[in-house]
């Protein structure tokens, strides 16, 4: 997961994976004071070529794009989640390293 830690998306999604007992890595993107990315800003526009996404949080599951905070409860609840935590993906490459 791509994310934030002053988004409360990002702090939605955290507290989904966590009530399912999912582990996760979290990559925290730093803002400044106008919202605006500080650091890391090679994965940030690597992550929107491959995703089309802009905004955190930005979910991979096993490796494949899942999207943001309401992206993963509709997963969640039609089961999409269970079946692609359930999945591998021996191609997923961390965009962070």
């Amino acid at each position: 997961m791509f994310s934030k830690e002053t988004c409360p998306f990002c702090m939605r999604a955290k507290d989904l994976l966590d009530d399912l007992d999912v582990p996760y890595k979290a990559y925290e993107f730093r803002f400044d004071r106008e919202d605006r990315i500080v650091e890391n800003h090679e994965v940030r526009r690597y992550l929107t070529e491959i995703t089309k996404q802009t905004t955190v949080p930005n979910i991979f599951i096993n490796g494949s794009h899942l999207g943001g905070s309401s992206d993963l409860t509709d997963a969640n609840s039609s089961g999409k989640l269970q079946k692609m935590l359930e999945a591998k993906n021996p191609k997923w490459v961390d965009p962070a390293t």
